[in-house]
């Protein structure tokens, strides 16, 4: 299959920001990866985008990256606008299954926006340097379902309990904390 061009990966980029609202950078270009867009032309269209005020960005949950690839992206009103008139001329077909990866999308952010995790380094009472890991999962009528601080002694484990947090997408570690703490 023929890589899209960047007119098409505009228009693409826009609809799916547009489908999944608050969609990072990272997940907009791997989705556009599976619609025949390479990353170059992504990256391109999405600075073009950015450039003529089409999308917004706002700082992402991740403390540690530091390049912005987890901001969080909106379309302006003038990128509705525009998308409203270029949207016709991608094929039915195309449009289709592009509507079709975006509400898959818009499905994914969702569930992220429910799961966090991060830490911040302290000082202990000895003076040592210790981490205190947030970990947090919200139902998705966005109340509370658990709510986790825990001070480990090392950045490794720290990082490993956010990643494995963050993976948690069948609840495995959820019902493990769950089944631990309301055994009788």
């Amino acid at each position: 299959m023929i890589p899209n061009s960047l007119p098409t990966a505009k228009i693409q980029s826009l609809e799916l920001i547009r489908l999944a609202p608050g969609v990072s950078r990272n997940m907009l270009f791997d989705t556009l990866t599976t619609l025949y867009t390479d990353y170059f032309t992504s990256a391109q269209a999405y600075k073009e985008l950015e450039s003529s005020n089409l999308i917004r960005t706002e700082a992402g949950s991740d403390k540690d990256l530091v390049d912005g690839s987890d901001d969080l992206i909106y379309i302006t009103s003038l990128g509705e606008v525009m998308l409203e008139d270029l949207i016709n001329t991608i094929d039915a077909p195309s449009l289709a299954e592009l509507r079709k990866v975006g509400e898959s999308l818009n499905k994914a952010v969702k569930d992220k926006s429910l799961i966090t995790a991060n830490y911040e380094i302290q000082s202990s009472a000895d003076g040592n340097m210790t981490y205190l890991v947030h970990l947090s999962r919200k139902l998705p009528d966005a109340s509370s379902a658990m709510e986790i601080n825990i001070n480990v002694p090392d950045e490794v484990t720290a990082d490993d309990m956010c990643r494995k947090w963050h993976n948690d997408n069948d609840l495995t570690v959820y019902n493990s904390i769950i089944g631990l703490l309301g055994k009788k």
